[in-house]
């Protein structure tokens, strides 16, 4: 499947909050841009962690994920382990988008 980053980014306009919560698993009530204890296992702290860019979905914490932080996209790499490539298909096939035969993505029909 080949789906091209722009178009996933276009999409994601205005819905990368859910993208956060529904795909990367961050839990809702730590996207309010406060600090939070990192919901990465392990990391630690009380307040390293925040969203710092609601548009772009870029989420940061300052001890396991302080750099490379840019979007969602790096957001659900970091938390789930996913490479580039699936975490692109992933917010993809949330989104709702899907190739078509020439390789481009489209809306999927929800009927």
């Amino acid at each position: 499947m080949s789906v091209r980053i722009i178009d996933v980014k276009n999409a994601a306009k205005g819905r990368t909050i859910d993208i956060l919560a529904d795909v990367a698993g961050i839990p809702r009530n730590l996207l309010d841009g406060k600090p939070h204890p990192c919901p990465k296992p392990g990391c630690g702290g009380d307040d390293r962690f925040r969203l710092v860019d609601p548009a772009a979905g870029a989420v940061r914490c300052n001890q396991c994920f302080a750099t490379e932080c840019g979007d969602f996209l790096a957001a659900i790499q970091w938390t789930t382990g996913m490479g580039f490539k699936e975490s692109l298909h992933a917010a993809a096939a949330y989104l709702g988008l899907s190739v078509n035969g020439n390789g481009k993505p489209r809306a999927v029909d929800l009927m």
